[in-house]
């Protein structure tokens, strides 16, 4: 559209050299202060398969909420002066529980820097966030052990603490319910529950398809939904079709424009006019040579679409030397045993994006290996991150 969105990015610097240690001979400490320092974002979702990487995946993520967060509050109080219409001018939105820290921290800033009580913070706190949730799986819902975050983040761990203990107690006012209380607790067991204090934490909770949505009511957060079910909503996620059409695709984006004008360039409603050439066959032949070239160009001549869903789809193709799994519909089970079965020595790559699917990787994988007590399955799991610096692209692969 017309508008701008403003994108922060937050890096941690290392401080002052301490000179006091360095001169009495511990460099290596005085040192190590600053690369700690700067290793907090030096990486954006660090491994954390050891007791390290769990102690610095936390401290990057309450980094980078405190910065945001504060960051907000300091222009909110620059225009306005006063919180008291935050909820009225300012939308938090957490997209999956990375950023669940924001609602400590803002209830920290509140409390212990604007001298709110308590009632009246969480009143504007809760009114102000929003949470997506993009995982069905509740093992897969991300938890913290409650020694870590509270060794690490003590005020954080306070307030949530203090969190836990009051939405305990309007559970039990609503329900009655012990077991109930305890299910959807924030802190429980020894771990800190991020998705637990997402929901009671934020006025509303939405799923990014109808199916997902539906799910999150009817298992994920079914206890929620039945004390607050107002509080659920769906918004199906959508494409960013500037990128996709505009920037990516130009021979298409000259035949839209010809078609319909370019107002769909900020108004994409306005790609619905398209739907006048739905039976056109000029157009629609005009779209096919453009597919076309751009095969050609990406030299993908070699390529063959097959529509349908995996694995029904798959049944009728020659057995594969290798495969690639971009998705599976939650059928992965079906499409990796199809692929065995016509190809035992099939070389399979899964991309998991979301936990999710990583889940039912691990499962699948499990099960494979239960099963085929006769056979070695060679499996490995591969970690990439990319991030983009000022001149060069990096890929790290762990």
């Amino acid at each position: 559209g017309k508008g701008v969105s403003r994108l922060r990015l937050w890096a941690s610097r290392k401080p002052e050299l301490d000179m006091g240690l360095f001169n009495s001979g511990s460099y290596v400490k005085a040192m190590e202060q600053s690369a700690m320092a700067e290793a907090i974002s030096k990486v954006l979702y660090p491994a954390d398969n050891t007791p390290e990487g769990k102690s610095l995946r936390l401290r990057q993520q309450y980094f980078l909420v405190s910065a945001s967060i504060q960051d907000i509050i300091q222009r909110h109080l620059t225009r306005y002066g006063t919180l008291d219409n935050l909820p009225d001018k300012v939308a938090i939105h957490i997209n999956d529980t990375h950023p669940t820290m924001a609602i400590p921290e803002l209830m920290r800033i509140m409390l212990d820097e604007c001298g709110y009580d308590w009632d009246t913070a969480w009143s504007l706190v809760t009114r102000t966030v929003a949470y997506t949730n993009h995982t069905v799986m509740k093992e897969a819902l991300e938890c913290w052990s409650e020694d870590l975050y509270k060794r690490l983040l003590p005020r954080i761990y306070s307030i949530t603490k203090e969190i836990d203990n009051r939405f305990r107690a309007y559970v039990w006012g609503a329900t009655g319910d012990a077991d109930k209380v305890e299910r959807m607790a924030i802190v429980s067991g020894g771990v800190v529950r991020m998705a637990n204090l997402c929901v009671a934490g934020s006025h509303s909770v939405n799923g990014v398809s109808a199916l997902h949505s539906e799910i999150l009511k009817d298992t994920v957060f079914n206890d929620f939904y039945t004390i607050t079910p107002e509080k659920f909503t769906n918004v199906t996620n959508g494409i960013a079709f500037r990128r996709w059409i505009c920037q990516s695709n130009p021979k298409l984006t000259s035949f839209i424009t010809e078609l319909i004008g370019d107002g769909f360039i900020t108004k994409s409603d306005e790609l619905l006019k398209l739907r006048e050439f739905k039976d056109d066959k000029q157009v629609l032949d005009r779209l096919a040579a453009i597919k076309l070239a751009n095969k050609e160009k990406f030299a993908l001549d070699h390529m063959q679409i097959i529509a349908g869903t995996a694995p029904k789809a798959m049944e009728d193709l020659p057995a594969p030397t290798h495969a690639f799994i971009g998705g599976s519909s939650g059928n992965l089970d079906k499409i990796i045993d199809l692929l065995l079965a016509k190809n035992p020595q099939v070389r399979i790559v899964i991309n998991c994006i979301t936990l999710e699917t990583v889940s039912e990787t691990i499962s699948c994988i499990r099960r494979l290996e239960e099963s085929g007590a006769d056979k070695e399955w060679e499996s490995e799991v591969v970690q990439l991150a990319v991030s983009r610096a000022k001149k060069k692209l990096m890929l790290v692969v762990t």
